[in-house]
């Protein structure tokens, strides 16, 4: 018997394909769950092949918290007269950008074939969101490759920007600044997403009139250039590994100090 507080995990491979078999399981279950004092109870449904048991769940109290192409997650709140402390779906989106700067005071500069962008010449460090279960550098190494065809190491964090109800969902953004060196120079623009990159001297990067002062934009690449002229300022945020306990891998924490991947 679980103990009382606790949340349960429904077995999808274990549920009846039958709406009205499904149906008369899960009323069932919900009520021994309530006998031995479950709280919360999750269940994914496989798509599409479990698509018709959708309808069925929310009759019987479930709500949906979350979805993917291949799953939809739903959740029931089991005590009435308790507030439902489940915690809700996703809420914050994440994205990287990276300042690959290279010894001749370059920066690795891109122009985006699509998007909001698009033919405004702007030119921008490369970006791009985290996939799921990546990692921050990962990710700024990734985006930097994808869009550039340059391999970077990155060299540690510089600062984070917050951004509230942007994107379809009115999701918040959390995008992350990055500074790199780059390991290889030739560049690749990405067919799909760059309409064409380049390594452009420092101080005509910052010179552009597309950095309007005060703005956020302007303030992030005030901090890159801090960074860059006096690495000892403030000190950028590098990452190490810590393990979290248990079989689930590694926690990484961004700190200010020489600890690196």
């Amino acid at each position: 018997t679980p103990p009382t507080g606790a949340q349960i995990l429904v077995d999808s491979s274990s549920l009846p394909p039958a709406p009205s078999d499904f149906g008369r399981v899960l009323a069932a279950s919900l009520s021994q769950w309530h006998t031995e004092g479950i709280r919360g109870v999750w269940l994914s449904l496989p798509l599409p092949s479990n698509a018709s048991l959708l309808e069925v769940a929310v009759k019987h109290g479930f709500k949906a918290h979350h979805a993917t192409p291949r799953h939809i997650t739903l959740s029931a709140w089991l005590p009435e007269n308790q507030p439902n402390t489940l915690p809700g779906p996703a809420c914050h989106y994440a994205g990287v950008g990276v300042a690959v700067v290279d010894a001749e005071d370059r920066i690795l500069v891109v122009q985006e074939l699509n998007g909001p962008l698009k033919g405004r010449g702007y030119w921008k460090v490369p970006t791009g969101m985290v996939e799921a279960n990546e990692g921050l550098s990962e990710a700024a190494r990734r985006e930097v490759r994808e869009e550039t065809g340059v391999e970077c190491e990155i060299q540690g964090m510089v600062c984070l920007r917050e951004t509230h109800s942007l994107h379809v969902q009115r999701l918040t953004d959390l995008f992350f600044l990055f500074k790199a060196r780059p390991l290889t120079t030739d560049l690749t623009p990405q067919d799909s997403e760059i309409l064409q990159a380049k390594w452009m001297p420092l101080q005509e990067y910052l010179s552009l009139p597309q950095w309007r002062p005060g703005s956020a934009p302007s303030h992030l690449n005030t901090l890159m250039v801090n960074h860059l002229e006096d690495p000892q300022k403030g000190g950028l945020f590098l990452p190490v590994a810590l393990p979290r306990g248990g079989n689930r891998g590694d926690a990484v924490v961004y700190g200010r100090g020489r600890a690196k991947l």
